[in-house]
């Protein structure tokens, strides 16, 4: 290796060419999106989940599945009389509608063997939208978790996504990385 260099990439699921990986948001006839998809290998305990692309500091299962998710406390009054209002818990799931954007992390390289500039995915990362709950405005955008593209690969080359490109070759995660 001549030359080395890392990199991230954002991957916008608004553009055409990415939707295949933003559509469907519930499963359809053996299809997912791709934050199902990694929420699934989460789920199953198959990938390990990070706070940082540094992998310095683990996350648990069950608090990576729960960014994005929240509990608000509203005060409902009782059916019966005197009517005093009870504090009461909501909590609402992450809308996958929310994510709309992936992080990745990769190393660039020049193969002077090869002659041949190439790279390697080394993470990656759903970017939710933090909207204002009283206004609905966006405020920030939060990499939720960082996840090792080499534990990943398997789970990836297990799914299918929409290929828009033939219908008639179904195409994996993995391969559509690939390209």
């Amino acid at each position: 290796v001549t030359w080395a260099g890392r990199y991230w990439q954002i991957i916008d699921l608004r553009q055409k060419i990415n939707q295949p990986m933003y559509f469907p948001f519930e499963p359809t006839d053996g299809r997912y999106n791709l934050l199902w998809v990694l929420k699934e290998a989460i789920r199953q305990e198959k990938v390990r989940t990070f706070a940082r692309d540094d992998f310095k500091e683990p996350m648990t299962a069950a608090e990576a599945l729960a960014m994005g998710s929240r509990t608000d406390t509203f005060m409902i009054p009782q059916k019966d009389p005197p009517y005093t209002p009870e504090p009461k818990a909501v909590h609402t799931p992450l809308n996958p509608e929310d994510v709309q954007f992936f992080k990745i992390k990769e190393e660039w390289f020049f193969d002077r063997s090869r002659s041949m500039l190439d790279f390697r995915i080394i993470a990656i990362a759903p970017v939710m939208n933090v909207m204002d709950p009283s206004t609905g405005e966006l405020r920030y955008r939060k990499e939720m978790f960082w996840i090792p593209f080499e534990e990943l690969r398997p789970v990836l080359a297990a799914y299918l996504c929409y290929n828009p490109w033939n219908l008639s070759k179904p195409l994996s995660y993995e391969d559509l990385f690939k390209n």
